[in-house]
């Protein structure tokens, strides 16, 4: 789920729904400003809700997914 509710609203909504699991992370946009793009591919496979994200971070996560996917990049 990416969304720009805060962060726990965003996990309480993803749990009540089943989308999270307990051990999944929710990463805040404030954190994935700080990450790069090699440690953002290697984080999603175990995050299922991006919270108080902005559009160039959506940008960035559905790259991360398409190459962890091996799709080709998002169009710029």
């Amino acid at each position: 789920m990416i969304t720009g509710d805060f962060a726990q609203t965003a996990k309480a909504i993803a749990y009540s729904i089943g989308l999270r699991k307990p051990d999944d992370r929710v990463i805040a946009g404030e954190e994935l400003n700080k990450m790069t793009d090699a440690q953002l591919r290697e984080d999603i496979a175990h995050t299922s809700v991006f919270a108080r994200v902005s559009p160039e971070h959506k940008v960035r996560i559905v790259r991360a997914l398409r190459s962890n996917d091996g799709s080709e990049t998002a169009p710029e």
